[in-house]
């Protein structure tokens, strides 16, 4: 074993430490009483020195007289005094002569002192070395010295040592047997944990470590033991996974023998699969393309994706593709969807939802609706498969049947009701004269958008559609376009278009379906040309003048039931059959016709802003189908015709409100509440801050106005909240 081990190594420190220490201590502890003792001799000799000065002192300075007897007695005294001395030998000198003591060892030592003066010095003499204290009495010349052998004197601290250097022998045993023992109650444990690996390492994992303190080496010993024992129970497992793996592998030598049989039979199934598919594929006509993450189209198309798009999608970008109308936006659509941010749901219907070319009845039309589809791999989304569905041919059928069914709506309204069509036609063509001869004014705009709003209103009664999309194109023109000096001369165009376009349409039909040579009647003409011939006798000349050129005044509400049934389901409000009042009152249809056609503002804004939705009529107690009434009272030459609904009636503070930001605060606050409600006929005025099929563009009950001061008469309003509102129209005929 090497010598440098952990055990020497630890009896190695142990030792240096014990030496270094007990050397530290005996170099102090001699030094120490070195001093100590130098000290107290030096003080000792000192002191007896200078009592035996005195001594002498005394002695010598007796007087003469005193018997020399009694001087040699007290002499013999001092003498007998230093002599009994067991520790210091003396020598007294009179001047150079020595009167006690030895006189070779200081008669060559000179003391020189201006007077009296005591000392202690260290004298070597014949390689021996003394402590000396040494009194010089310069009175009477005499020099006592009180001196010891140093080793003499030392004697004791040597003594002292040699126990010192004893005891560190003997607990310089004591700490090396207990160093040996610690070095070997770490060392063995380690060397026994060193030799258990090492039988690990080759394969012995029976033994164990057998560790008997209870410290970290016993926690040590253990984890050697628990790994031991799982290495062992890894190699068992592992040992069985061979043996299992040996039986799996003669099993795969059983099935590879067929297996390559097997993989052919399987490719070929795949490839006719994949040819069926393809071909599926291919038949179908809609086009089927993968996008990738980087935001082009792959190799992945099928054959119909050439004939809908002209082209094949191949490494193209999937916004130029499908000639996005904002390439940007379609491509921060594919960064937002393949980040997988939000759910491929939420994130599908955001893209591009179709691609158009052209306009509906365009010879070159194209419309194709998308649809998305995740590509998913280990939940990562690898692509979207786009169906590229081509809806043109759909969208054309549709339109030519909605076309058709337009037609035959102007054929049913025409044959039903074609005097009040022609008298339109009549009343539009004059309306639209005036537009075209008036010249340039303040209020030219004004009332040219009060005769396309009329149109508007008037021919959509009648399903004709194409006079009516015409109309409020007219009237969206006008409004955005007031301010432009040329919009006068591009009004007129349009009005003689709009003429153009109102008499083709009605030509077409009067040609085809008009009955020249029959005059119709309604039942309530006939049972009133009835009643009247029998009472008149004489009079029936003038009967039959009313009954051919004129008609009852409830034959200009005809068209309006089915207007209101035709809002109720636009709008979603359940309405009441509008039901009109019978009366023998007949007027000429053309002194009244501009004001029949402008009230269907009248119906119109009683649907659109008077009645409520059918939940909000629950909750407020009322029927859930609305109500709009007509009545209709004369008296002479006198019609007053009310029409009332039972809605939300007028909201006087919205009509203040709009009024407010159009003049000055002043003047609107001394309106009363029906002056308020009588602004509603002011011409441009709305509460609807946004334009709707029906209402919101503030031409309306303007133009109702308009047609009532034409035939001299007035109009009143009255509306309750929450109750409904009503109109009362006064004419003289």
């Amino acid at each position: 074993m090497h010598f440098f081990n952990l055990r020497n190594k630890i009896l190695s420190f142990g030792l240096i430490i014990l030496i270094l220490v007990t050397s530290f201590n005996l170099y102090y502890t001699y030094n120490v009483f070195e001093e100590d003792k130098e000290s107290y001799i030096f003080e000792n000799v000192l002191r007896s020195t200078e009592l035996i000065d005195r001594e002498l002192g005394k002695l010598i300075s007796q007087p003469d007289k005193v018997k020399l007897q009694l001087k040699t007695q007290a002499f013999n005294e001092i003498k007998s005094l230093m002599e009994s001395d067991k520790i210091f030998s003396y020598v007294i000198k009179h001047k150079d002569k020595i009167i006690f003591g030895e006189d070779n060892l200081f008669n060559k030592t000179e003391i020189t002192s201006s007077s009296h003066q005591a000392m202690v010095k260290e004298i070597s003499f014949n390689e021996a070395k003394y402590l000396a204290g040494i009194v010089t009495n310069k009175t009477n010349g005499i020099t006592t010295i009180a001196y010891i052998n140093k080793s003499k004197a030392f004697a004791s601290l040597d003594y002292l040592i040699k126990k010192n250097i004893y005891f560190a022998i003997i607990l310089f045993g004591i700490v090396l047997i207990l160093t040996i023992f610690f070095a070997r109650s770490i060392t063995t444990p380690i060397l026994q944990i060193i030799q258990r690996t090492v039988d690990i390492s080759n394969g012995d994992y029976d033994n164990k470590v057998v560790v008997k303190t209870n410290d970290e080496l016993r926690i040590l010993g253990d984890s050697v033991n628990t790994m031991s024992h799982e290495i062992k129970t890894l190699l068992d497992q592992k040992q069985e996974m061979i043996v299992k793996l040996e039986e799996a592998n003669k099993q795969l030598d059983i099935y590879s023998k067929d297996l390559e049989k097997l993989v052919d039979e399987r490719t070929k199934d795949l490839k006719d699969a994949n040819s069926y598919i393809t071909a599926m594929l291919n038949s179908l006509s809609q086009g089927l393309f993968v996008i990738r993450p980087d935001g082009t189209c792959s190799d992945l198309y099928t054959n119909s994706c050439l004939s809908i798009f002209g082209n094949s999608p191949e490494n193209k970008r999937f916004a130029e593709y499908i000639k996005s109308d904002n390439e940007s936006a379609t491509q921060k659509w594919l960064e937002l969807t393949f980040a997988q941010k939000m759910p491929f749901e939420s994130c599908a219907p955001l893209g591009p939802d179709n691609f158009q070319q052209g306009s509906l009845g365009d010879e070159n039309f194209k419309y194709i609706n998308f649809d998305y589809y995740p590509l998913m791999l280990d939940e990562t989304l690898s692509g979207i498969v786009v169906l590229a569905t081509d809806f043109t041919e759909k969208l054309v059928l549709e339109e030519n049947i909605k076309r058709k069914e337009a037609y035959i709506n102007n054929v049913t309204e025409y044959v039903l009701n074609e005097e009040i069509i022609k008298n339109l036609v009549s009343e539009a063509n004059s309306l639209l004269d005036e537009i075209i001869d008036s010249p340039a004014s303040d209020s030219f705009c004004d009332r040219a958008l009060m005769v396309f709003h009329t149109l508007n209103g008037g021919f959509g009664t009648y399903s004709f559609s194409d006079i009516q999309q015409y109309a409020i194109e007219c009237e969206e023109f006008i409004q955005s376009n007031e301010s432009n000096p040329q919009v006068v001369n591009d009004i007129k165009i349009r009005a003689a278009s709009a003429k153009d376009l109102i008499n083709e349409s009605i030509n077409e039909l009067d040609e085809k379906f008009s009955n020249h040579n029959i005059i119709s009647f309604e039942k309530d003409d006939i049972d009133y040309l009835s009643r009247s011939l029998s009472s008149l006798g004489s009079e029936g000349k003038e009967v039959l003048e009313n009954f051919l050129h004129k008609k009852s005044i409830s034959s200009i509400f005809n068209p309006y039931p089915k207007l209101v049934e035709k809002i109720s389901q636009s709008l979603g409000k359940p309405m009441k059959d509008l039901i009109i009042p019978q009366s023998d009152f007949r007027i000429a249809p053309e002194k009244v016709q501009e004001f029949s056609n402008s009230l269907v503002h009248v119906f119109k804004n009683s649907m659109d802003h008077g009645i409520e939705p059918s939940d909000r009529r629950s909750e407020l107690g009322k029927e859930e189908k609305g109500e709009i009434k007509i009545d209709i009272q004369t008296n002479n030459d006198q019609i007053k015709i009310l029409i009332s609904d039972d809605g939300a009636g007028l909201n006087t503070e919205a009509i203040k409100e709009k009024l407010l930001q159009k003049y000055e605060s002043d003047e609107i606050e001394k309106l009363s509440e029906q002056d308020l409600m009588a602004k509603i006929f002011d011409p441009n005025f709305s509460t609807r801050d946004s334009v709707s099929e029906f209402s919101g563009r503030g031409i309306g009950m303007s133009a109702v106005k308009e047609a009532i001061e034409k035939l001299n008469g007035s109009i009143y309003v009255d509306s309750k909240k929450g109750h409904g509102t009503r109109f009362e129209f006064n004419l003289k005929v």
